[in-house]
């Protein structure tokens, strides 16, 4: 590989790269390369890239991309599987190198944000070629940082939102439009900075989606109400350019109608649903507003909204016969018309809107219509404000379609009602459910789940997440809901339960611990008992949420008979459980006399056991009650033989915050002298950083000690202990202008003689300040 990485920076690009075989082209690492070495084939299409790139300049030829030219579909499998393998890797050496292309072939001569001849041109759908590869392939990568290393992602943040390069712009909503839930207001406060600029981002060449739209269309309803509310005045407040030529004014408002639809339709303002409505009428007969490419993009209802919103219920019931199929059908007109299930999410809507109406209009409807119109209106009917037997009866009407096929949405409509006293058919139609539905198979249903990690492909046991997509499962979760608040249901469900704490299926029995913790409120003693039945099944799920919320409420009450599964749960060869037991009885030691023989192994224990005891000590020692005995656990953990607990029990120091780290002198100075400084200073000097406390003398054996061990490397940015070594600047700098001592001064002096032999990171911050 090394030689080939050298040939290519050398020119012999053709060369080595391409194989003739029966007049085709081959890049021949392609197979071995991409599957063991994901960063490699990375190392090499950027040296590849970048020889194209200086050819070109040498050439002066900077009017067509290189890449444009040279095109073949191998070279493009290899690029799209380099990003899915190793997307770390990827952002980290073509983000740059993307962003020199920007800047060779930047259209300027309108905006910011700059176009450019490569990707901002404006074109929809995804495109074959390998310029086009490399940015969904640095689309991708990018995404998938926000989501799986969201503090990595932020070191290209930075630069994304400063550029004024269109196509970054686009990486950077589409990056954000990734995790919604994280980045929500940070997106939005990024297109508020400059609104008529940003709106105008939309589309390049790899996507058939708006990037404003789709950002929209998934922070709005995880934002901030502010933010909310200031996104929709903008939005309100926007007429591009092109709107306001003469010639355009036919189309004034359309692009404002693009962005409003994808807001979140219930926190509307009332200014912004009538403006919605205004525009919706203005252009329902103008055309479609979407810019047209490639058949491709989301699917519409066979009936136009408008039209369904003034159906009878006649007429809704021969739609429901006549798009019976949920395969699309395609109008040359329409761009793509959908089936059942597109139609489908307009009845749904209507039903929120008229529950009564569609409550009853369930009763009418066949029972070998496609299904996925009865679950739009039991959907609909959640929560619905309407008697509690309307709902009920639709309930039942779908619980008796020959082969239950709503089992997973029958029962949730009636998770409102749990403060009513719901009818004994009712409760029947639930229990049925919970106890007979076949399923989930436990032969053919795995609790494994896919996930994938570094583009990898890998398994985990998640069976909450397998058992809430089940029947069961998700029936068990609505008598949980059922239980919690009314203890009337408990003597009704007492005999389901009991079946349910033997269910063949580990995922079912995830989610029946959840109803368990229903039980728990209204009769402990029970709950216990149908609890460890419940256990007596794979020992991978006493780790899991659910499991763990039980013992952690009911261990306090009922530790001697929950102890035989505690300690089980310690001497268990899988470290989830066995650490999900340390935690328990940890915790439980706290306040429980009885469990404290099991929580004495636990520091001293294996890994897991000890791992889960420096979770508890860490997070109790703030805790005024718990202190003496966090404190005690947390200076033996402190030396402990793992790298990985140590830097567990070292979470003590964070969250400390004006005088208290005052509290703890004793327990830091162990610290600092511990095994466990050496490779976590990060959390007691960010607490050193924060603190009100004047503690000087403290803070000088904090940096001695950094300096002890690892003054070679503060002057090398790449190491953690650069960072550290910041800190510490700001630290003597505080402490020399606030002293008078000698002796301070003199040690502080010390320290930065010391940072000033190993050019320590922050040097220049303390000069500044002596000079100044």
């Amino acid at each position: 590989f090394d030689f080939l990485l050298a040939s290519v920076n050398e020119g012999a690009v053709d060369g080595l790269l391409y194989s003739g075989r029966g007049g085709d082209l081959f890049w021949f690492p392609v197979e071995k390369v991409v599957r063991s070495h994901p960063e490699w084939i990375c190392e090499l299409i950027a040296a590849y890239l970048g020889r194209l790139l200086f050819v070109a300049s040498q050439s002066g030829d900077t009017k067509e991309f290189p890449l444009k030219l040279k095109w073949d579909r191998t070279k493009e499998e290899v690029i799209a599987g380099a990003a899915n393998a190793a997307p770390a890797k990827f952002v980290e050496l073509f983000l740059s190198l993307i962003t020199t292309i920007l800047e060779t072939y930047a259209d300027r001569s309108q905006g910011p944000p700059w176009r450019d001849r490569v990707w901002g041109h404006g074109a929809i759908a995804i495109k074959d070629g390998l310029d086009n590869r490399l940015l969904a392939g640095l689309e991708s990568s990018l995404c998938w940082l926000a989501v799986n290393e969201p503090d990595r992602f932020r070191e290209y943040e930075t630069a994304l939102r400063e550029s004024e390069f269109a196509t970054l712009q686009n990486l950077l909503l589409r990056s954000y439009a990734a995790v919604p839930q994280v980045f929500a207001d940070e997106a939005i406060e990024y297109l508020l900075e400059d609104a008529e600029m940003r709106f105008s981002i939309g589309y390049v060449s790899t996507s058939s989606v708006d990037a404003v739209e789709q950002l929209v269309g998934v922070v709005t309803p995880v934002c901030s109400s502010t933010n909310f509310v200031s996104l929709e005045q903008a939005i309100l407040d926007y007429y591009p350019e092109w709107e306001r030529r003469t010639d355009s004014r036919r189309w004034w408002g359309v692009s404002q109608l693009r962005l409003l639809r994808n807001l979140e339709p219930s926190r509307l303002t009332e200014k912004g649903a009538r403006r919605i409505q205004e525009l919706r009428r203005k252009f329902e007969d103008a055309g479609p507003l979407e810019r047209r490419g490639v058949e491709g993009g989301l699917v519409d209802s066979p009936i136009p909204e408008s039209s369904a919103r003034k159906m009878n219920d006649d007429e809704w019931l021969g739609a429901i016969q006549r798009y019976f199929s949920d395969s699309p059908s395609y109008e040359p007109k329409n761009f793509q018309i959908g089936g059942a299930h597109q139609l489908s999410q307009l009845l749904k809507a209507q039903t929120h809107e008229d529950p009564l109406r569609f409550a009853n209009l369930i009763h009418r409807i066949p029972d070998d219509s496609n299904s996925s119109y009865f679950v739009a209106i039991l959907r609909g009917l959640v929560g619905a404000d309407i008697e509690m037997e309307t709902v009920v009866q639709a309930c039942l009407r779908c619980h008796r379609i020959p082969g239950h096929p709503l089992g997973l949405w029958v029962t949730t409509p009636l998770i409102h009602f749990a403060g009513s006293q719901l009818p004994d058919d009712a409760l029947e139609m639930v229990g049925w459910y919970a106890t007979k539905h076949p399923d989930p198979d436990p032969v053919t249903v795995s609790s494994d789940v896919t996930y994938y990690q570094g583009g990898q492909e890998n398994l985990s046991y998640d069976p909450i997440m397998v058992g809430r997509s089940s029947v069961r499962g998700s029936a068990a979760g609505s008598i949980a809901r059922l239980l919690i608040p009314d203890d009337r249901y408990l003597s009704f469900f007492e005999p389901h339960l009991k079946l349910m704490v033997k269910d063949p299926s580990d995922a079912t029995r995830a989610c029946v611990a959840e109803a368990l913790l229903g039980v728990l409120c209204h009769n402990r003693d029970l709950a216990v008992e149908l609890f460890l039945e419940l256990c007596d099944a794979d020992e991978r799920l006493l780790a899991t949420r659910l499991f763990e919320d039980f013992l952690k409420y009911a261990v306090p009450t009922h530790f001697t008979q929950l102890e035989p599964t505690l300690a089980r749960m310690l001497k268990s060869e899988d470290e989830a459980v066995a650490t999900a037991g340390a935690l328990r009885v940890c915790y439980a030691s706290l306040t429980v006399e009885e469990a404290l023989p099991l929580a004495t192994l636990c520091p001293s224990g294996s890994k897991p056991q000890r791992l889960g005891a420096a979770e508890v000590y860490a997070a109790n020692l703030k805790l005024s009650a718990h202190r003496s005995v966090s404190e005690e656990m947390l200076g033996k953990l402190f030396s402990d033989s793992d790298g990985e607990v140590r830097r567990e029990a070292t979470r003590c120091f964070y969250g400390l915050e004006g005088q208290e780290l005052r509290e703890y002198v004793d327990l830091i100075e162990k610290y600092i002298q511990s095994p466990a400084f050496e490779p976590e200073h990060n959390p007691l000097f960010d607490a050193l950083e924060k603190t009100t406390a004047n503690m000087p003398y403290l803070v000088l054996l904090a940096c001695e000690r950094v300096f002890e061990l690892a003054a070679d490397k503060t002057g090398d940015i790449s190491t953690a202990v650069a960072g550290t070594s910041n800190a510490i600047a700001t630290l003597i700098v505080r402490i020399y202008s606030r002293t008078t001592d000698p002796s301070l001064r003199s040690r502080c002096l010390d320290i930065i003689d010391k940072m000033s032999v190993f050019r320590a990171y922050g040097l220049e911050a303390i000069t500044e300040e002596f000079d100044r």
